[in-house]
């Protein structure tokens, strides 16, 4: 079964405040929109961090968790080892066409 445009993506706003410094608000947002069209179908998922200045900076593979709303699609973590690594997406055998938000990521930032 092929599966014919399917979108995933990532869409999240949270807001929270800082334990070093309760009255900093972390405003952190995501998006991600991706077509793949066939089983087996591939891809890999980098993360950054743009701040109020302007500033962007990467994320490590191991500093997010990513979990996904469908069957149909197989996520795989980073080795611990390869931290920078990305996560791989890959539609399932026998997935079905579907669109929409399909994967949640969270931010999981390094203890200091």
């Amino acid at each position: 079964t092929a599966l014919s445009g399917a979108a995933t993506g990532i869409a999240e706003r949270t807001a929270s405040t800082s334990l070093l410094n309760p009255t900093a608000i972390l405003d952190a947002s995501s998006s991600l929109a991706h077509v793949l069209s066939r089983e087996g179908d591939t891809a890999a998922l980098f993360a950054f961090a743009e701040f109020q200045d302007g500033s962007v900076v990467p994320v490590r593979g191991t500093d997010i968790q990513l979990s996904t709303m469908s069957p149909d699609i197989e996520l795989t973590p980073p080795a611990e080892e390869d931290g920078w690594a990305p996560w791989t997406l890959r539609v399932a055998v026998g997935a079905v066409a579907q669109c929409g938000e399909l994967v949640s990521a969270v931010w999981l930032p390094p203890a200091c």
